[in-house]
């Protein structure tokens, strides 16, 4: 790739990035209300240990992604200590850096270059529905996480030891630079596929 090829794509990536960005900032209370059913959905999939309860908390100029979740069975954390059926355990993850794994997708994928209109069109469809996928699959994981390292600190205080969740290891991952690392992938995976199904939209023209 010539270097004035290039040149062209940084510019391209920063622009939509700068846009997508002012649009994603400006608009973060509408997308955060849109992305909690996928959120809830997420959350009952991978536990059946709470009946979770969703809603955007204003905090600090930004919003969370506030977590009420409402324990359904006992849950024994360590030797005398078990948490009860009723109680109510909180945890939150900051809406601002939710929306920035979608933005990257979106960026790349409305940035990258396209041999038709038409692939830019599928890509820019996959990149949504990739992006819709990550949330759904990662805010939850971010959610339980928390949740863990609570119930970590509460062992920690007692002067016990609770086996770690893998909630916490993917949470740590995730926070880590894991969720912009899945959204250059997801992007980099919409391309050729994309490509793929405009040549071959096209070819039964």
């Amino acid at each position: 790739m010539e270097r004035s090829e290039l040149l062209r794509i940084s510019v391209r990536v920063l622009l939509v990035w700068t846009v997508l960005s002012v649009l994603a900032f400006t608009y973060r209370e509408a997308l955060g209300y849109f992305m909690l059913p996928f959120v809830k959905f997420g959350l009952l999939e991978l536990t059946q240990d709470f009946s979770p309860g969703l809603k955007l908390q204003a905090k600090e100029g930004d919003y969370l992604i506030a977590l009420s979740a409402w324990v359904l069975r006992p849950m024994p954390l360590f030797a005398g200590l078990t948490v009860n059926p009723g109680a109510e355990m909180t945890a939150g993850t900051h809406l601002t850096h939710t929306l920035v794994p979608p933005v990257i997708t979106l960026t790349l994928v409305m940035a990258w270059p396209c041999f038709s209109l038409l692939q830019r069109v599928i890509a820019c469809g996959l990149g949504l529905l990739v992006s819709l996928i990550l949330v759904t699959a990662t805010v939850p994981l971010l959610l339980l996480g928390d949740l863990e390292m609570m119930f970590q600190n509460l062992a920690a205080d007692a002067g016990q030891v609770k086996p770690v969740s893998y909630y916490l290891d993917l949470m740590i991952f995730l926070e880590g630079g894991g969720r912009w690392l899945l959204a250059v992938v997801s992007a980099l995976i919409c391309m050729p596929v994309s490509a793929y199904l405009a040549r071959k939209i096209q070819k039964t023209r």
